[in-house]
């Protein structure tokens, strides 16, 4: 099941940022213990596994606390180098541990960021489309032909279902 997060940001993007904040300030001992700990909850949540729904709820709010707990110190602190993931984790707590509720959701968006990252290729090729139409236009197909692609359906064949006569004739919103 492809998930993708409201915020684009995921435990994938969150560790590599934390990794990369230690490595531009690889002396801070403060971002060192913050990292371990961050680490360790994630860790923690993805061993975590129970087949009753009451406890991995139970399980996802206890991590989404003891999470808050290690990034309160830092949300407001200026000259702490982990102020702005931890202002983003405090905003988008609810996404990060949907994992542990849910077990059939990745901790990642890796599967939804591969299903886009052609149209972000093409646009980047192209220098994209020429105003709101055509990437209304380009968006619309390119929903249909991937949804009928994850259907197993052959997209072309659907292409032509739609457009048929009886096709158009029954739908209102053509």
């Amino acid at each position: 099941m492809a998930y993708i997060s409201p915020s684009g940001k995921d435990w994938a993007h969150l560790l590599r940022e934390i990794r990369d904040l230690q490595e531009v300030y690889p002396k801070d001992a403060g971002l060192r213990v913050w990292a371990e700990a961050i680490y360790n909850l994630y860790s923690e949540s993805k061993a975590f596994a129970s087949p009753e729904e009451k406890v991995r709820q139970g399980k996802r709010r206890e991590m989404e606390g003891l999470l808050l707990e290690v990034c309160r110190p830092f949300i407001t602190d200026p000259l702490a180098a982990q102020a702005k993931l931890c202002r983003r984790i405090h905003n988008f707590i609810q996404e990060l541990f949907v994992f542990v509720e849910h077990p059939e959701v990745p901790s990642h968006n890796n599967a939804a960021e591969r299903s886009l990252r052609h149209l972000v290729i093409s646009r980047k090729i192209s220098g994209g489309t020429r105003g709101d139409k055509g990437t209304d236009s380009k968006m619309t197909l390119s929903s249909l032909l991937g949804t009928w692609r994850a259907q197993g359906l052959n997209p072309f064949h659907e292409c032509l279902r739609l457009l048929s006569p009886h096709s158009l004739s029954k739908s209102p919103t053509l």
